[in-house]
């Protein structure tokens, strides 16, 4: 599920950087939404039990840079829409900062399953 939100992700970010509303094109997108909350529910759990002085999803620092790069991405999406929200606000815009969003949150979502995976096998 993780993985299919990382495409829908970057389907929607690559459709909205074509001026195109990603929405108009899949009615139902609202659904990925509601399918990150889903996957995002345990990794909030298990932060909250472990704390914050160790690193509460147990993740190799490669993944850990690749998120990185992708909150830069995020921010700088963020600020962008920002600064042209306030005069030039359309529907593509707003998806893209949304979909870098949802790429970063997917792709957590889908490093941290893996690693949960890993760890049960090994």
């Amino acid at each position: 599920m993780s993985v299919a939100g990382v495409g829908a992700g970057v389907w929607a970010h690559a459709v909205s950087l074509a001026g195109v509303d990603p929405q108009s094109l899949f009615g139902k997108l609202w659904i990925f939404q509601l399918v990150l909350f889903i996957l995002l529910l345990p990794m909030g759990v298990r932060a909250l039990r472990r704390g914050v002085k160790t690193d509460p999803f147990n993740l190799p620092r490669k993944e850990w840079q690749i998120l990185g790069a992708l909150l830069v991405y995020y921010a700088a999406h963020f600020y962008f829409f920002m600064f042209m929200a306030a005069e030039h606000l359309r529907a593509s815009l707003t998806w893209q900062m949304f979909s870098a969003g949802w790429i970063l949150m997917f792709m957590l979502s889908t490093f941290y399953y893996w690693a949960r995976f890993v760890e049960t096998r090994g």
